[in-house]
Formats: C-alpha cells, sequence, structure tokens
C-alpha cells in the first residue's frame, strides 16, 4: 500500500509538472512597467504571395503586407523589437515601396539611435536585422540558433549577410543568445519558438492585464492567429502550428511585424507610427 501511494504520488507531481509546464508555455511571468510605451512602426508596403503568409495560401493570389518593427520605451530605456532595414536594392528586389526610413521613424518618437538600450532579433531575415549597425551602444538578444546560424553564413531563404551585422552577433559584450525562454529585465520574455526559422523567437509582454505577443514572422497577419492558420514559409511547420495552438486564445493581442491592420486598429502618433499601449504624448 505504501508502495502504491508514493507511485500515486509520484505520478500526480509529473502531471502537475506537467501541466506547470504547460501554463509556463503560455503565461509571460511578470508584469511590465506601468509606465511602459509600445508603438509600431512602418516603413514599407508590398504585396506577398498568399502562399507564404498562409500554408493554406491560394497560388498565384497575393496579401497587402507591412514592413515594420517595434519601439518600447520607459523612461530613458529603450527596447526595440527587431530593426528594419534601408538598402534601396533590397527594396527593389522584394518589390518594398519604402515609406519612411526606419531612423527617421525613431526621430520622430525623439529617439537617438545611439542612446538605444536592447535590441531584440526576433530572427536573421534581413528585414529584422539590417538596421542593427545603427545601434552601437545597445544590447542585442537573440536565439542561440539563429545567432550561430547567421555568423556561419548558412544560407537561407530572406537572410542577407552583412559582415557588420556579424561582427555584433559575434561580440559576447555586445549579444546575449538565449536558449529556450528567457525574462529579460523589463518584463520582456523571449521565447524561442522556431518555426518560421530554425532559431525564431517571440517576444511577450504582460501589460496591465493584457497579454502581448510580438510574433516576429512566426505569425505574418493577426489572421494567424485568429483562424489558427500556420504560416508558409517555415523551418518547422509544427513548431509554428504548436505555437499558434498555445495562443490561439483571442484575449492574447498578437503584434506581427507585417499586418497593415497593426497601423490602422491603434491610435496615429504620425503616418508611419501608432501607439499600441502607452501615454498620448511621448
Amino acid at each position: 500500500m505504501v508502495k502504491l501511494c508514493a507511485g500515486f504520488l509520484r505520478g500526480c507531481g509529473l502531471v502537475l509538472g506537467l501541466v506547470s509546464l504547460a501554463v509556463r508555455a503560455a503565461e509571460p511571468v511578470a508584469p511590465t512597467d506601468d509606465k511602459l510605451e509600445l508603438y509600431a512602426c512602418s516603413y514599407g508596403r508590398s504585396r506577398f504571395p498568399e502562399t507564404s503568409a498562409f500554408r493554406d495560401g491560394r497560388k498565384g493570389e497575393f496579401v497587402e503586407i507591412a514592413w515594420g518593427f517595434y519601439v518600447a520605451r520607459s523612461g530613458a530605456e529603450v527596447t526595440l523589437i527587431d530593426t528594419g532595414f534601408n538598402d534601396p536594392a533590397t527594396a527593389k528586389k522584394w518589390w518594398v515601396k519604402m515609406t519612411a526610413e526606419p531612423a527617421q521613424l525613431l526621430a520622430d518618437l525623439k529617439i537617438d539611435p545611439a542612446k538605444v538600450s536592447r535590441v531584440i532579433i526576433t530572427h536573421l531575415h534581413f528585414d529584422h536585422v539590417g538596421n542593427l549597425p545603427l545601434f552601437p551602444k545597445a544590447q542585442v538578444v537573440i536565439s542561440r540558433r539563429d545567432r550561430d546560424d547567421y555568423v556561419n553564413k548558412k544560407p537561407l531563404g530572406g537572410m542577407i549577410y552583412d559582415p557588420r551585422v556579424a561582427e555584433i552577433l559575434s561580440d559576447p559584450a555586445r549579444t546575449h543568445v538565449i536558449g529556450g525562454r528567457e525574462m529579460l529585465s523589463g518584463g520582456f520574455e523571449v521565447e524561442m519558438v522556431g518555426g518560421h526559422t530554425a532559431g525564431s523567437s517571440v517576444v511577450h509582454l504582460f501589460h496591465q492585464g493584457t497579454h502581448y505577443v510580438l510574433a516576429g514572422d512566426e505569425c505574418y497577419l493577426c489572421a494567424n492567429q485568429k483562424e489558427q492558420r500556420p504560416i508558409g514559409q517555415t523551418a518547422d511547420l509544427k513548431r509554428n502550428i504548436a505555437f499558434l495552438s498555445r495562443i490561439a486564445d483571442p484575449a492574447v493581442i498578437v503584434l506581427p511585424c507585417h499586418d497593415p491592420e497593426i497601423f490602422t486598429k491603434y491610435p496615429a502618433v504620425t503616418p508611419n507610427i501608432v501607439r499600441v499601449f502607452g501615454p498620448k504624448e511621448y
């Protein structure tokens, strides 16, 4: 009987542990500073194959997308989630109509790139990492897998190798790599998902009772979450599907980098910047 009870308790402990892990995967732990401001910045528009945006997309059809990144600020501390890019040749190759310079968008928010505290890179594609050299004093956070793939020039679609970016990512004094899921100061929780690229990550923010997920390209559009439709460009489809399932709750607010809806849903600061949350004045 004692052995049976001990076995039962061990089994209960295992179940509770698995439940705890499931909850841990779904809920961010620490709330952000109440003073935190979050802005979405758009610097370009283009058409995008529907088969790339959605796994079940129609061949030959296109969706309109934005090209953007996010800026979070609390006092003097500024965190960027991705960086955008500003190379005209790359814009032409990808049929991007540039509507603003990313550096000008920061200026519009009265942010000096030299004073940006931290840059979180969701993955290694050019539109997410291309402007990294603009931020000489920022700590850079990226998954170990994507960092290694970039510095080793592993050929991947959407990766454009820049030796200046590789130098930053190779510098342990500048770059902090994560392996799974990690809480950063300020309430930014970075989770490596590994669906879009092998080391693709997302950022969870829990702000004033709302769970936000800055999804990088694990969601191209809000519809990927709302309709539970995986993206069409994946390194690991099962991981992308599992991520979408974890954030299926409609109360979770997904913030992709490419959904034009973001720039009509939230209050405009300028024609290319919207305020997701935070004070009306900046």
